[in-house]
């Protein structure tokens, strides 16, 4: 395996890549990630191992945000698609106003009506 020199966290779409077609090039799945984090500047942040699946989150972000995340599955290091981001706080909060404010208007609206005719 080579080593790929990394030195700062933004985890591009190639280098992820090139990090899964090195830990391909084995098939000892565990070992290989042991092997490859002795040799990469890159570390597992974390390590969750199952009876079937193994997950590692890199440390480092995703270039489009988010964490990295590898699973190795059924001989094969693949990586996970991420989970879709939680709303932010204030996106819901401005999400709800909007919708109180676009009720208001139509109970205003219908008490015009009602009083017109």
């Amino acid at each position: 395996m080579q080593s790929l020199a990394v030195t700062d966290t933004l985890l591009t779409d190639a280098l992820v890549g090139a990090i899964l077609d090195e830990l391909n090039e084995g098939d000892a799945g565990l070992q290989d990630l042991d092997r490859w984090a002795a040799q990469s500047s890159i570390k597992p942040d974390r390590v969750i191992v199952g009876p079937d699946i193994t997950y590692v989150r890199l440390a480092g972000e995703a270039e489009h945000g988010g964490p990295v995340i590898l699973m190795h599955v059924e001989h094969t290091w693949e990586r996970a698609a991420p989970r879709p981001l939680a709303p932010r706080v204030d996106d819901l909060a401005l999400h709800r106003a909007r919708r109180r404010i676009a009720a208001g208007t139509r109970v205003r609206e219908a008490r015009r009506a009602a009083s017109r005719g």
